[in-house]
């Protein structure tokens, strides 16, 4: 099974932070983990609705989610920042 991970600069607009790949499947998901790596600005994670603290999971500053499981090829999953640029880390597992 391979993993990947990355480190993702969010904005007060949404943004995909992952894409599920073609291989996506139940018997196959991505499952991904989403740490805030921010000292005090909340980060939302969610599906293309999510607003700022709305439509979504809110992790507090430093705070962590996961895994987050995507069935569906190509599925994305974003993030939008409370305010500035927070950034956050994705791992992946199930490539």
């Amino acid at each position: 099974m391979a993993v990947h991970g990355e480190d993702n600069a969010l904005s007060t607009s949404a943004e995909v932070i992952w894409t599920a790949t073609q291989a996506a499947s139940i018997d196959h998901p991505n499952l991904v983990f989403v740490e805030n790596h921010d000292g005090s600005i909340v980060v939302t994670v969610g599906g293309s609705d999510v607003t700022n603290g709305v439509a979504g999971l809110k992790l507090a500053a430093g705070g962590r989610v996961g895994p987050i499981t995507l069935t569906q090829p190509q599925e994305k999953l974003y993030a939008i920042a409370a305010s500035g640029t927070p950034t956050v880390s994705i791992f992946v597992t199930g490539l």
